[in-house]
């Protein structure tokens, strides 16, 4: 609940890149906003170039809706079973990186419940196929 208000405090910029680890992309359609709709929500208010890369995500926990392309700005997935093969992975942050400039913002966004259940129990979805340990702080690496 906390990436919109502080995606909005950086509207003036002109290039923000956000990393978002998680198991849902936060990417919903609905009208009225909520926690599944702040990366569309962001999107579509500003005037900016936002790209938005998605790590971590299951097919599974993810509707035809939260998947419908953002109207303004670009996106893209690197799904929870791509994590297993570092190569896909390091691809992924060299695009990333190839798109960064002077005038970039990159934020490192982690929903706690893109973390193995074992680690993180208390989250709303607690996932049963979720990154542990080491997978986040390869993660880590590749954006750092």
């Amino acid at each position: 609940d906390h990436i919109y208000p502080l995606l909005r405090s950086q509207a003036s910029r002109r290039k923000i890149i956000v990393i978002n680890i998680d198991a849902h992309a936060d990417t919903r359609t609905d009208e009225e906003p909520h926690s599944g709709t702040p990366f569309r929500q962001f999107a579509r208010e500003f005037r900016g170039d936002f790209r938005l890369y998605q790590v971590g995500l299951h097919p599974f926990a993810n509707s035809f809706s939260t998947l419908t392309p953002l109207a303004k700005g670009h996106s893209q997935i690197l799904w929870r079973q791509d994590l297993r093969d570092e190569s896909k992975v390091t691809q992924f942050f060299m695009q990333i990186k190839k798109e960064v400039d002077k005038n970039t913002l990159v934020i490192f966004s982690l929903d706690a419940d893109a973390m193995s259940g074992d680690i993180v129990p208390g989250v709303s979805a607690v996932n049963g196929d979720g990154l542990s340990l080491n997978e986040l702080n390869l993660l880590w690496s590749k954006y750092r």
